[in-house]
């Protein structure tokens, strides 16, 4: 047996190196290359001459150490209660945009493989939230963060990738994994995390023989502007204002604000629903509040609409939502990215609804709503946007 003065044998580090271009994907001297350097040599080569350059103890921790907090919490603004955890560190950008990219060509290629697709899906779904405390709109701007885990998809032909296409996939995996353990530091939110990684390459592993792919009917009858439908996918309400069939697109309004699906992708609502009790999260809830100069207080949508006004006695009453409001000082209750109109974001919803309740017209209808008929009859979705129409 070839064994160093350091007490590292050739077969060892060969049995390393297998392993590391395996879980890489790389060229199998890169790799021994690399198991190398971590055993304290400058190269295989060097290894093999037996000139070590610092030698190392036979165990190399490549994980970085925790920090003293290593796990931050997210917290309810007016309970405390927590709702959220993350590793108390930052992945690089590059990092992030790297195995966002990897990610996005997994989900994509397991499009009809659910048992693989579900557990990625979980981790984008994950690391792109993470992201968002990780990196400010300053130093990450929103077109660039939105890209990293949600703008590199695409449409699969074949359910079932052919065997090179899913070693591929089972690389690209591993790969991911890697980078994340180098990045982030041993702690109960990535254990879940890499406990996810798991289920997907098992599910990678076992791919079923055939998989029926859905079919699409063509819809040949136009949506009219009015007509409720829901996402396919989410069960979101939405109501339609105008649906193309030349390009199959419809457009509308939800909670989120307008929305742009194909017609196959959402579904009429059987059941009639009155006009009255739509009410879309972006254009009732608050997104902040206005101080005024005369000790009156303004909440507004997100649209920066007037939603209702506080006067110094305490007095609400609804405000007029193409009006402009002079004030001396603003609170904003969320971010964009922890909009309460998006999945995830339960807490901040009930949050906007204990303000709601606070300022008691939880149940009470601001005129922004009044303005949906009108929007409906025109065909405008502008028309809910009166401070910018």
């Amino acid at each position: 047996m070839n064994q160093h003065s350091t007490g590292i044998t050739a077969s060892t580090l060969k049995t390393q190196a297998k392993k590391l271009k395996k879980d890489l994907g790389i060229p199998h001297h890169i790799a021994l290359n690399q198991v190398a350097v971590q055993a304290g040599y400058q190269s295989w080569k060097d290894y093999l001459t037996n000139t070590p350059q610092n030698v190392r103890s036979k165990s190399v921790n490549t994980r970085p150490s925790a920090p003293k907090i290593p796990v931050l919490k997210s917290q309810d603004l007016f309970t405390g209660a927590v709702i959220g955890e993350r590793p108390n560190a930052s992945m690089p950008v590059a990092d992030h945009t790297e195995i966002g990219a990897l990610l996005q060509h997994i989900l994509s290629v397991t499009a009809y493989h659910k048992r693989a697709n579900r557990p990625v899906n979980d981790i984008i779904l994950k690391l792109d939230e993470w992201l968002g405390y990780e990196y400010n709109e300053q130093e990450l701007p929103n077109q660039q963060f939105n890209k990293i885990y949600m703008g590199g998809r695409f449409v699969v032909t074949s359910p079932v990738p052919s065997g090179r296409e899913q070693e591929k996939l089972k690389r690209q995996l591993r790969k991911v994994k890697s980078i994340i353990e180098r990045c982030y530091h041993h702690c109960s939110p990535i254990n879940k995390l890499l406990a996810r990684f798991d289920l997907a390459l098992k599910a990678l592993c076992n791919w079923p023989t055939s998989i029926k792919i859905p079919l699409y009917k063509q819809k040949k009858t136009k949506l009219v502007p009015g007509t409720f439908v829901r996402m396919k996918g989410s069960k979101k309400l939405m109501m339609v204002f105008s649906h193309s069939l030349q390009s199959k697109i419809v457009e509308g309004y939800g909670d989120g604000g307008t929305f742009s699906a194909g017609r196959h992708e959402v579904t009429l609502v059987k059941d009639p629903i009155d006009l009255s009790h739509f009410k879309p999260l972006r254009l009732y809830l608050p997104y902040g509040m206005w101080d005024c100069e005369d000790g009156s207080q303004v909440l507004f949508n997100r649209e920066f609409c007037p939603l209702w006004i506080r006067s110094k006695t305490g007095v609400v009453s609804s405000a007029d939502p193409s009006k402009t409001i002079e004030h001396t000082n603003s609170t904003i209750y969320f971010g964009d990215r922890t909009a309460p109109y998006y999945l995830g974001n339960k807490k901040q919803l009930e949050n906007c609804v204990a303000i709601l309740k606070d300022w008691k017209v939880e149940h009470k209808r601001p005129r922004i709503l009044d303005l949906i008929p009108a929007a409906i009859a025109a065909g405008d979705i502008s028309i809910l946007d009166p401070q910018r129409s």
